[in-house]
């Protein structure tokens, strides 16, 4: 299985990506995806993404990249802006992360808050918790279906990883979906703007799905569903793709967010 890829690669690439399989990585490799600028793909075993500048300087952690990325790349998506009058809005968005996701929680970067710090599972009530508290959260901004104003921005980047494994691995454990229309219909709206704003989301959602199961404990039983059931709810199909397709957007983002996301990472 291809784990690690770049859709920009050989000698126009002016930025090199040495990265992990782990979220903090893909927070990363989506900012670069969502800039739309021309970089390399180094493999690494840890989840601590550093970029490589064209002028042989290094940056290390997302949000310095991001930051950096967002100060010298006019192309692509405004990761950050200035804030404006109601931005207190954006920046507890922006600080909510830890506090919404499970706590007491097995630090994995395959399996992030699936287990408790003793092995044991994560609870369905306190994934539940999770989910309609980002639902909630996605539904306080009314100027689109991402979380800070009508475009993808950094905080998009910072939950996503996060977000996609819980929607692959929580059927899996617990027969429930993340992705449930239903259930969570402003979650549900952000996987799909966050999919069309990036053409790169769903292929690696299709490709990383196995890895992702792989990463879990199987329960006594077995699973509860599979990962053609997880596709299927999704409304994808379960095909064999090219999971790097080309083309970054390079529409700018008008969402005004706060430079303020240090409780993302």
């Amino acid at each position: 299985m291809l784990l690690l890829a770049a859709l920009h690669l050989t000698t126009t690439a002016s930025l090199t990506l040495s990265r992990g399989a782990g979220p903090k990585c893909d927070q990363v490799w989506l900012a670069l995806e969502a800039k739309g600028v021309a970089y390399a793909t180094e493999r690494r075993d840890d989840d601590a993404p550093v970029v490589r500048w064209d002028d042989g300087s290094e940056t290390a952690g997302p949000l310095p990249i991001m930051e950096r990325l967002d100060k010298e790349c006019d192309a692509g998506a405004r990761l950050f802006v200035k804030p404006r009058a109601g931005i207190d809005r954006v920046r507890d968005t922006n600080l909510r992360f830890r506090p919404i996701f499970p706590r007491n929680t097995r630090d994995s970067v395959g399996a992030p808050f699936m287990y408790k710090e003793d092995g044991s599972l994560t609870s369905l009530d306190s994934i539940r918790v999770t989910l309609e508290e980002t639902d909630e959260l996605l539904e306080e901004n009314a100027e689109g279906d991402f979380f800070a104003g009508d475009a993808l921005t950094a905080v998009d980047c910072a939950w996503a990883p996060y977000l996609a494994r819980m929607a692959v691995q929580v059927p899996l454990l617990h027969g429930h979906y993340a992705r449930s229309a239903e259930e969570y219909p402003a979650l549900h709206r952000w996987f799909d703007a966050v999919e069309a704003e990036l053409p790169c989301v769903g292929p690696w959602l299709d490709d990383m799905a196995a890895a992702w199961r792989d990463a879990l404990d199987e329960p006594p039983g077995g699973f509860l569903a599979t990962i053609e059931d997880v596709a299927r709810e999704a409304g994808r199909a379960v095909v064999e793709i090219d999971p790097w397709r080309e083309g970054s957007p390079k529409k700018a983002s008008k969402a005004q967010i706060a430079d303020l996301t240090r409780g993302l990472f």
